[in-house]
């Protein structure tokens, strides 16, 4: 168990450091910000919202304001 001030933050990053390692390894998502969070959060809603349109790739095309190729 840390002691110290100096001790204790050391651990910490320790740990953050082997969670964020971990969560590459397994390739899961991994959020330590809340500000990230809230707009997860807010993008999710987002979507579960919106009515789903399905397209063929030639009309998805037509709907690009630029064109990459």
């Amino acid at each position: 168990m840390p002691t110290t001030v100096e001790e204790k933050f050391k651990t910490i990053m320790e740990d953050e450091y082997e969670i964020r390692r971990m969560a590459v390894d397994y390739n899961i998502l991994v959020i330590i910000n809340l500000q990230l969070a809230k707009a997860v959060i807010d993008a999710i809603k987002n979507m579960r919202e919106k009515k789903i349109e399905i397209k063929s790739l030639n009309e998805y095309h037509k709907t690009l304001k630029e064109v990459y190729w």
